[in-house]
C-alpha cells in the first residue's frame, strides 16, 4: 500500500530516516525487525521495545497520511514534477 504524507501534516518520523518493520510469517509476528536506513549506514533493530516504538510511528505515519487510492501514483509524479522546477 501506498501513502502519501502531506506537507500540511508537518514534521512526523518518517522525516528523520527510512525504515522498514520486517515481519517474519514462520515465527508467528514474534520476530520482528526494524531496519533503519540512513546517509551513513544501515541499521537492524530487534528489541522488542525498540520495534513497538517504530510500529507507533508507522501507525501515525498512516494516520496522517491521505487515503490510499487509485489518484495515488498522479500526487506523488505531481509532486515530483514540483520539485524539479
Amino acid at each position: 500500500t501506498i501513502q502519501v504524507v502531506p506537507f500540511t501534516a508537518g514534521a512526523h518520523a518518517g522525516m528523520i530516516a527510512s525504515f522498514t518493520i520486517l515481519g517474519f510469517p514462520d515465527t508467528g509476528g514474534a520476530s520482528e525487525t526494524v531496519y533503519i536506513e540512513a546517509p551513513t549506514g544501515s541499521l537492524y533493530l530487534e528489541k522488542q521495545a525498540e520495534v513497538r516504538r517504530y510500529e507507533a510511528w508507522m501507525n501515525q505515519l498512516r494516520s496522517s497520511a491521505l487515503a490510499p487510492t487509485p489518484n495515488t501514483l498522479s500526487i506523488i509524479k505531481a509532486a515530483r514534477e514540483n520539485l524539479q522546477r
